[in-house]
């Protein structure tokens, strides 16, 4: 599986990459997740990874930047101390340490009364990075960061605007491996790599991937994109068989009715390398029919697997009169339209409860939308839950009103704890996922529809075991089967 990132923090599309990874992991597929950014703390990561179940240990890692530096790495490691002494005119013992009194984290190194350097801590103490100052001055342009509090891995040059210019990476021994230069905007102009004793120069970032991918990819691979800034270098690669797993929206305008395809979607969806063999996973029947809409040639490269949920038990009762919603407070889910929805139902039923569980940079828009709709005793935003299935059993239904989505995982969520969804239409997820048993879907995206669709919930009987019964769909194990069928 190859992505650009795994985040320590992560959000819809790593937690599927690592739940794909760990059910083919437990149907004894090996599998090696390869990343192209720049994390000096992956190990640290993928171990907490395996700690917390997420990944199963035939589940490798391999990233880029590690990749190359482990080729020219030494048996000796150059200390960040003796690494800034190397640079110092006199020994580091010789320099006057002065903390900042507004910032601890931050200590100046004088000599005879002049700057020198400084180092900066993170908030465990750590080092973080050091920088010496030119001559005589506060001035500074280089930055030395360390890794582990152990030696300099990377150093960042600066232009008078304090704009990233220059970007080195090193070794545990010093080597520098890799350059990156960019222009004051961060727009990248070349990169410098040395791979053993041979030194190539890059015009983009997607090349230098591409170098990587022919050398760790080979014919008898079977490789899933995760990520579409990926999918150029991997179809410039020779290997076996190709997937790319779509993750998003594809469309450009998916509120409105054109069918044009996204920019970063083009390069997979209208490229003349993808094989016979190459297949291209969508999470919906609906996203499937739009793209074979514009482009009927890939008919036979697309198929659909959509994302999967455990079995789970109920184990709590509805508390009744409660809807619910489980999301992050993002402009993207349009949270706004749901308040003004249940502020319309509610004049009609006073005694219904709207909670919202989650966190975002909304948070602070939504109360004051809630205190202006007269709903605060109605709308409580109730924060992150670690408990996501009690806030899901014990709500009514569950409210969807995003703008876009690529599946909806809250949706698929929610019927599997036993709980249905009114939702608007939405490109793409939830319409697919729930059935008339499960849920109902607004005529129209509105909050006068979403009320109305509110009201006709109320006044149905959705049995709890049928919506149970549509989960099983998207169980486990035919998610497992279904990709055992295309690998």
């Amino acid at each position: 599986m190859i992505t650009t990132i795994l985040p320590k923090k992560f959000g819809g599309r790593t937690t599927s990459l690592l739940e794909r990874a760990r059910l083919l992991n437990s149907a004894n597929v090996d599998i090696q997740i390869i990343t192209s950014d720049y994390n000096p703390n992956y190990s640290s990561l993928y171990q907490k990874f395996y700690d917390d179940g997420r990944v199963l240990k035939n589940t490798s890692f391999l990233n880029l930047y590690d990749y190359f530096a482990e080729k020219l790495a030494g048996n000796a490691t150059v200390s960040w101390k003796t690494y800034l002494q190397n640079m110092l005119p006199d020994p580091f013992e010789t320099y006057i340490e002065i903390t900042d009194p507004k910032n601890k984290a931050i200590q100046f190194y004088f000599k005879d009364g002049i700057p020198a350097f400084r180092v900066n801590k993170d908030k465990s103490g750590n080092i973080k990075y050091f920088t010496l100052y030119q001559l005589g001055t506060m001035k500074t342009n280089v930055f030395f960061f360390v890794k582990n509090n152990e030696f300099v891995n990377r150093i960042d040059y600066t232009d008078a605007d304090d704009n990233v210019i220059k970007r080195q990476y090193l070794t545990n021994d010093a080597t520098l491996y890799h350059t990156k230069i960019t222009n004051a905007d961060g727009k990248a102009l070349k990169f410098e790599l040395l791979d053993g004793d041979k030194l190539v120069t890059f015009k983009t970032q997607k090349k230098l991937i591409t170098y990587f991918y022919k050398q760790v990819l080979d014919e008898s691979d079977v490789v899933i994109s995760d990520a579409r800034y990926v999918d150029r270098p991997l179809l410039d690669t020779n290997v076996k068989k190709r997937i790319f797993q779509l993750h998003s929206v594809h469309l450009e305008d998916p509120l409105g009715a054109s069918l044009e395809i996204k920019r970063s979607f083009k390069t997979v969806l209208e490229s003349d390398l993808l094989g016979v063999d190459d297949i291209i996973v969508t999470l919906t029947d609906e996203q499937k029919r739009d793209i074979l809409q514009v482009r009927p040639s890939l008919a036979n490269n697309i198929t659909v697997i959509p994302h999967s949920t455990p079995k789970r038990t109920i184990t709590y009762d509805k508390l009744g009169k409660h809807f619910v919603m489980v999301l992050r407070l993002t402009e993207a889910k349009n949270i706004p339209d749901a308040i003004k929805a249940f502020s319309i139902f509610h004049k009609t039923h006073p005694d219904y409860i709207f909670d919202i569980y989650g966190d975002g940079e909304l948070e602070s828009q939504l109360r004051k939308l809630i205190k202006d709709e007269g709903l605060t005793n109605s709308v409580i935003l109730q924060g992150r839950t670690d408990d996501i299935e009690k806030a899901y059993q014990t709500s009514d239904a569950l409210l969807v009103t995003s703008f876009y989505e690529g599946f909806g995982l809250n949706v698929l969520e929610s019927i599997s704890n036993g709980t249905p969804v009114i939702t608007y239409p939405i490109k793409y997820g939830p319409a697919d996922i729930i059935d008339a048993n499960s849920g109902i879907v607004a005529e129209e995206r509105t909050p006068e529809s979403l009320a109305n669709a509110m009201e006709t919930f109320i006044n149905s009987d959705f049995d709890q075991q049928k919506i149970l019964q549509r989960s099983e769909y998207f169980s486990q194990e035919l998610f497992i089967k279904r990709w055992m069928e295309i690998l």
